[in-house]
């Protein structure tokens, strides 16, 4: 890890930072990942095609009962990051900033309560 740390954008569940080597960190909540230039903007474009409404659909008509329907799959076979729709919209907020979606509840209370944006 880096001396030299330039916080991206940060909210009171996580923050996106840049290493002074180059290393972009994403901590949200108790995820922790490390990615270069080019695996963050992979993964930010993943994030943007994720459909937040299609999820919701297909979950409900499993008759499941969980509150986070929206899974980011990774390369392990078996694991899968899952999140709900107020939790996936604050890590697109930390993502990509506050033009990025429409704002629901909680994530309003997290960007006029706890941003900080440099």
């Amino acid at each position: 890890m880096c001396n030299k740390i330039k916080i991206i954008n940060q909210t009171n569940v996580g923050f996106l930072s840049r290493c002074s080597c180059g290393l972009y960190v994403l901590q949200f909540n108790n995820v922790f990942l490390e990615f270069d230039k080019n695996e963050l903007l992979s993964f930010k474009k993943y994030i943007s095609f994720i459909n937040t409404e299609y999820w919701d659909s297909q979950v409900d008509s499993y008759n499941c009962t969980t509150s986070r329907k929206i899974p980011i799959m990774t390369r392990q076979k078996n694991l899968f990051l899952i999140f709900n729709k107020s939790e996936f919209n604050a890590l697109k907020f930390l993502l990509f900033g506050k033009d990025c979606i429409e704002l629901d509840d909680l994530t309003c209370k997290l960007s006029k309560d706890h941003l900080f944006l440099n």
